[in-house]
C-alpha cells in the first residue's frame, strides 16, 4: 500500500511564532534640502524599550456577493486595511508627538494636539521543536502609522502591585510598493522580513541601516521599495534630477545628477526651448543662452518602450552690463 506523500509534525517542521523585541520607533520628518521638493522618510529611529505586545489586525476584505440570473454570480472583495495594537510600559521621547503632547516649556506638556505619523518596527521570534526559540525570527515594519487617544490607569500602591501598560491604537494608510519582477503590487502599509529566507549578509547589513550603527549613521526605516531592491527584488524605475528649480544668467552652465534605477539606466536630457537654456543629450549639462524660462527633461526608456522622466525649471536672466 502505498504511503501518503503529504507528511505532517515531522522533526524540525513544527514551527511556532513567539515573543515581542527590538521595537524602533521612527518619525516621518521631510529630509529633502532647502528649497528642493519635499521628500520624507522614517530617520533618526529611536528604540521603544518596555514593548510588551503588538497585536496585528488585518481588518476589511468584506464580501459583497453580486446576484444574476436568480443565481450567485460572484463574489467581490473590498479592499483590505491594516492596523494594530501596541502594548507598552513607556515610549521614546520622539513618540510623544505621536502621540498628541506638545512640551510648552521644559517639564510643562500640553495633550490634545496634532498626532504626527510614524513608522514602528519589532521582532518576533521563529521557533521550531529542534531550536526552538533560536531557529529565526521575523523583523515586521509598519509604515505611515498614527495613533489614537488611549485610556492610562494609575493605581494604589499595595502588597501586590502589577504595572498598568499602556495601549495605543494604530490605524495606517499604504504607500506604493511598485513593480516587482513584471508584477505590479498593491500599495501596502506593512512588510515582514523572515531571517530564515533572506540572504544572511545582506540581513545583517539591513539590521545596521534599521538600528543605527554606534559613532556612525542613525536608525533609518527604508520605504517599502527600497527594502524590496535591498533584497533583491527588480522595482519600478525611476529617474531623478537633483535639481528641479534652477536660477542661470547667460553664459552659465550647470550639469545635473541623476538618481535612478536600474543604476546603468541610460538618460536622455532635453530642452523645451535650446534657444533659453541648452542641455547636453548624454551629459546634462545646461548652458544658459537667452533671458527666459523653460523646463529641462531627463528621461529614460526601458525595452518595453515605457518611459520614465523627471523634469526641472530653468530661468534664465540676462547678463549684468558692463
Amino acid at each position: 500500500m502505498a504511503e501518503f506523500l503529504a507528511k505532517w509534525d515531522q522533526t524540525g517542521e513544527r514551527f511556532y511564532e513567539i515573543g515581542v523585541d527590538r521595537g524602533m520607533f521612527f518619525p516621518l520628518k521631510n529630509t529633502a534640502a532647502s528649497g528642493q521638493p519635499e521628500k520624507y522618510e522614517y530617520v533618526d529611529g529611536e528604540a521603544w524599550s518596555g514593548l510588551s505586545k503588538v497585536t496585528d489586525k488585518h481588518e476589511g476584505a468584506d464580501v459583497n456577493d453580486i446576484w444574476a440570473d436568480n443565481m450567485k454570480y460572484l463574489s467581490l472583495r473590498a479592499a483590505e486595511k491594516f492596523g494594530a495594537t501596541i502594548e507598552c510600559y513607556t515610549y521614546p521621547d520622539g513618540f510623544r508627538a505621536c502621540n498628541g503632547e506638545v512640551e510648552l516649556v521644559p517639564g510643562i506638556t500640553a495633550g490634545m494636539q496634532t498626532r504626527q505619523p510614524f513608522g514602528f518596527a519589532y521582532r518576533s521570534r521563529i521557533g521550531n521543536d529542534v531550536k526552538f526559540q533560536d531557529y529565526g525570527y521575523k523583523i515586521h515594519l509598519v509604515y505611515n502609522a498614527t495613533a489614537s487617544p488611549t485610556e492610562k490607569s494609575y493605581g494604589t500602591i499595595n502588597d501586590s502591585t502589577d504595572v498598568e501598560a499602556m495601549s495605543f491604537e494604530v490605524e495606517t494608510t499604504s504607500i506604493p510598493i511598485g513593480t516587482i519582477n513584471g508584477v505590479e503590487y498593491k500599495p501596502t502599509s506593512y512588510l515582514e522580513i523572515d531571517s530564515t529566507k533572506v540572504d544572511p549578509t545582506k540581513l545583517a547589513a539591513f539590521e545596521y541601516i534599521l538600528y543605527g550603527t554606534e559613532g556612525g549613521s542613525n536608525p533609518k526605516m527604508p520605504l517599502p521599495s527600497e527594502v524590496i531592491e535591498y533584497f533583491g527584488g527588480s522595482v519600478i524605475p525611476f529617474v531623478e534630477l537633483d535639481k528641479h528649480y534652477l536660477a542661470l544668467t547667460v553664459g552659465d552652465e550647470f550639469t545635473f545628477t541623476v538618481n535612478k534605477n536600474p543604476a546603468d539606466a541610460s538618460i536622455v536630457f532635453s530642452t523645451g526651448s535650446s534657444s533659453v537654456a541648452d542641455v547636453g543629450a548624454s551629459t546634462g549639462t545646461v548652458t544658459a543662452e537667452g533671458a527666459g524660462s523653460t523646463t529641462i527633461t531627463a528621461t529614460y526608456t526601458d525595452s518595453d518602450s515605457v518611459s520614465y522622466t523627471d523634469t526641472c525649471t530653468v530661468v534664465v536672466t540676462a547678463a549684468a552690463n558692463g
